[in-house]
């Protein structure tokens, strides 16, 4: 029986890499204070150029430029999932059902700096190019419910079996047979992500007349994530409330032996160039920039947590795995 676990906790985390996985990296845009304000900057001409238009920074006045943002941000973020099976869950029987996960973010900060000189512009610029702030999914992912409604439906499978030990509630149809008389199912779940992206740019660029000026440059990205989410307390509900614990078919010895885990830390690093260009003439202002994609491996460290609150990651990395990956 300890096979069911293997399975369940495979499906688990199968489920949950291709929830982190889809869409890839959000890109953040609003490296300055001024995007909050207006939101097509790539042509602007001023120190928030060094990272959108990086090229027509080169027609500031000589000198140090620097500009200092820290922005705060929050958001909702909720998911759907119409999957039928949903409805023999107990405690919420319904479907489709909306999952809802609060992102915050306390302090987004990022810097441009650029010292111009005659025909030069050295600049450098660090940000959060991804991410940015933790997600937190109180009552865990549609994803991972799916799991626990597919071993509803093999222990709907086994009703004829488990009868004895935990009678069918005779006002639920049975998804397997299509029979009135069978199981519901409840759980206990949670998800927690957070995901920094820090980067950091530097290049120069070069005004070749007073109408054009191009730019080069390369940036440095250092990645540091951390995923954490359970599903505990998985049992079959019966006629009048009774419940069967998964953990009785897993191990009974164990109250734990059906509970799934997941912690992982990822960690990676990837360099990409930066070209610009820039042509201005009057009160018309042409601007291009272009950043090659940037390739990351990232090293994945996993292991089970004691606990959802305050994990010390890294100690409990002794019995890990680690597995590289590659990330647009």
């Amino acid at each position: 029986m300890i096979n069911l676990k293997n399975v369940c906790l495979a499906a688990l985390l199968s489920a949950s890499a291709v929830t982190a996985t889809a869409g890839g990296l959000l890109t953040n845009t609003n490296q300055n204070i001024a995007f909050n304000r207006m939101m097509s900057r790539e042509a602007s001409i001023g120190i928030d150029g060094v990272y959108y238009n990086p090229a027509g920074v080169a027609f500031m006045k000589d000198g140090h430029h620097l500009s200092i943002n820290l922005q705060t941000a929050w958001q909702t973020r909720t998911i759907e999932n119409d999957y039928a099976l949903f409805n023999y869950n107990v405690k919420n029987p319904t479907t489709p059902r909306k999952f809802e996960g609060k992102a915050f973010a306390p302090v987004i900060p990022s810097f441009q700096y650029a010292y111009n000189k005659n025909r030069w512009s050295f600049q450098a610029n660090f940000d959060l190019a991804g991410g940015g702030g933790k997600c937190k999914f109180d009552n865990g992912l549609g994803s991972f419910e799916k799991v626990v409604a597919n071993i509803g439906f093999l222990g709907n499978s086994l009703a004829p079996y488990l009868n004895g030990i935990l009678p069918v509630n005779p006002n639920i149809a049975n998804p397997a047979t299509g029979t009135m008389g069978g199981y519901g199912y409840t759980y206990d779940s949670f998800m927690r992500g957070r995901q920094y992206y820090y980067g950091l740019s530097v290049g120069a660029a070069y005004r070749i007349n007073d109408h054009l000026s191009v730019f080069g440059g390369v940036r440095g990205i250092y990645a540091t994530c951390n995923y954490y989410g359970y599903v505990k307390n998985i049992a079959f509900v019966g006629n009048n409330g009774a419940k069967l614990p998964l953990s009785t078919m897993v191990d009974r010895n164990d109250p734990e032996s059906s509970d799934i885990e997941l912690n992982t830390d990822q960690t990676g690093y990837g360099f990409t160039p930066i070209i610009g260009i820039d042509y201005k003439t009057g009160r018309l202002n042409l601007a291009a920039k272009y950043e090659f994609k940037t390739r990351m491996r990232l090293k994945n460290k996993s292991a089970n947590s004691l606990s959802a609150e305050g994990i010390p990651m890294l100690s409990k990395f002794k019995d890990g795995n680690e597995v590289a990956e590659d990330t647009p």
